[in-house]
Parts: C-alpha cells; structure tokens; sequence
C-alpha cells in the first residue's frame, strides 16, 4: 500500500478518511497522465446503484473536481449519460453480468454506409464500414468484489471496449463510511429476510444475504488492513451464521490474495493480527434482540453517550 495511506493508518484512523483517501489513490494513479507527476485527466465518474451511496459518503463535490472527475453518472440510468468520447472514463461499478453488459454497450461498433464514389452508381456504389461509436475515450474500470471468469468473457466479447481498457482491478470497498468511524453496509430488506419468519420465499434469500453481508465486512477489514478476531453472540443463531460465512469469506480472501507480507509483498498486509492475535481487533457481531428494552430508552445508536 502507498506509503501516505500507511502513515494515516498508523496515526489513525478515521474510517471515513482512510476509504475516502483509497479511493483517491487509485483513482488518482490511473487517471494520471504518463510522465507526469501533479496533473489530472478530467474524467467521468460512471456509478451503480450500489456504488453511488460509497461515493457520496466519502467525496464531496470540490474533492471529486480537485482528482479530474468532470461529472458523475449512472451506468444503469440512460438519460442521465450523454457521449463525452473526449473524456476517460473512471467506472465503479458492482460486477454484475447487467452492469458488465451496459459498460460493453458504452463501446458498441457500429455499421454506417459509405458512397465508394462521388458518382451516382446504385448499390454498387455502396459500402459498409465498421465504425466507432464510443461514449467515452479511455477506460478504467473498478469493482467492488472480484471479476468471476464469466465476467471476464462479458468483456472480452466486446471489440471496442478490449482496445480502450486501461485499468481492470478489484477496489474491495463495499460500505459507506456515513460517520468518521460509522459504516453501514448499504443492504435493503435485510432484517425483513434474516429475520422474517412470514413466507418461506423470503427465507430461502437468507443464505445469500449472508454469505454477502460476510463478503463486504472483508472489504472493511482491507481498508483497516486488519485480520480480526470474531465474537458473535450464541444466542442468536442469525449471529453464528454471520460469524461463521464473515472467517470463512476472509480466509478466502486470505488465500486468493496472498494477505501475508512475506509471500506477497505487493498484496494486502493486516499489520495487526496476522503475527500477533494480541494485537488483532475483534468483530463483534451482534443483533437488536438481545435488548430489545435499550432502542425504548435511550437513542437508537450504538455510539450515544
């Protein structure tokens, strides 16, 4: 990791700071120019559904101009996009085959008939090209979570976006930091489906909410460069599902990696917990109806005095 964003991890350690100053970071490094040292290329920020609430809890609109992003819009809102084929794009997208397939549209070739001559000579006269018709100029796509194989060949598929891609790379952050040391996790319907007993619907959607609520606490722990410890509370058995799919996913994220310092020094490094568990942080996961008095009390925050 850059040697400013070590620096503000060790003097700590404002969560809200820390996301806002990785982004930057690699938004910054691949927006650059070559050969240049404090330049920007303006650029257009293009966000999902998922990705807009991350980016509007991190950036303002001055610190969003200061890195080059000339405007924000949505991939999946057609009428919020005009072509800028003269501006890089920067995408920040969840890599889902949908958004995959709308990215690969931005970089459509079309057929335009052309006159051979000047002469009037009919059909013969006429032939077809393939042309371009680009939204924008460069291309520097980030995701949220790690591009499957599938992914992969959704893009490869496209001929004009193979030729603009310049930057293809899993950014692992996937909350909102709505406070200096508050983050939310940005999942709707999520006590309704683990907690809902009504319709047997809604239940069967509860392992996969799991497995993705597990999956964005491992991009939390990215940015805090930690490996945690896990403590959960027994009497609820949403809390040991959650605590088991939470090692589970980082374990794997471990693995895929190379989260360790010594075999990979350009990978992720927990600098706590991952040689000393005296050092670790712990994840402590809990839900509302182990008090179910307090919300009735006092106000309904966990950090309230």
């Amino acid at each position: 990791m850059a040697a400013n964003y070590r620096k503000q991890l060790d003097d700590w350690k404002n969560l809200k700071d820390l996301t806002r100053l990785r982004v930057r970071e690699q938004f910054t490094k691949a927006n650059r120019p070559a050969g240049t040292s404090n330049e920007n290329n303006a650029f257009v920020l293009v966000v999902d559904e998922s990705t807009q609430p991350i980016i509007a809890s991190i950036f303002g609109r001055y610190e969003l101009v200061e890195i080059g992003c000339a405007s924000i819009v949505r991939l999946d809102i057609p009428e919020s996009r005009a072509p800028q084929a003269a501006l890089d794009a920067i995408y920040f997208v969840r890599p889902t085959p949908k958004n995959l397939e709308l990215i690969c549209k931005d970089f459509r070739m079309i057929e335009k008939r052309f006159n051979k001559c000047f002469c009037y000579c009919g059909e013969s006269n006429v032939t077809l090209m393939q042309v371009k018709a680009f939204m924008y100029n460069e291309v520097h796509i980030f995701t949220t979570d790690a591009l499957t194989p599938e992914a992969i060949g959704i893009l490869k598929q496209s001929e004009g976006l193979r030729g603009q891609i310049k930057t293809l790379k899993q950014l692992a952050i996937d909350y909102s930091p709505v406070e200096e040391n508050v983050f939310t996790l940005n999942m709707a319907n999520d006590l309704q489906t683990l907690f809902s007993c009504a319709s047997a619907e809604i239940q069967t959607k509860a392992p996969a909410m799991i497995t993705e609520i597990a999956k964005r606490l491992v991009t939390l722990c990215v940015t805090l460069d930690e490996k945690p410890l896990v403590r959960y509370s027994a009497a609820s058995e949403v809390c040991q599902k959650i605590a088991a799919e939470f090692h589970s996913q980082l374990q794997n994220f471990i693995t895929q990696y190379g989260w360790d310092r010594d075999r990979n020094p350009n990978g992720f490094h927990p600098h706590r917990g991952w040689r000393a568990v005296e050092l670790a942080g712990t994840v402590l996961i809990v839900d509302r109806m182990v008090d179910l008095i307090a919300p009735l009390l006092h106000d309904f925050a966990y950090q309230c005095a």
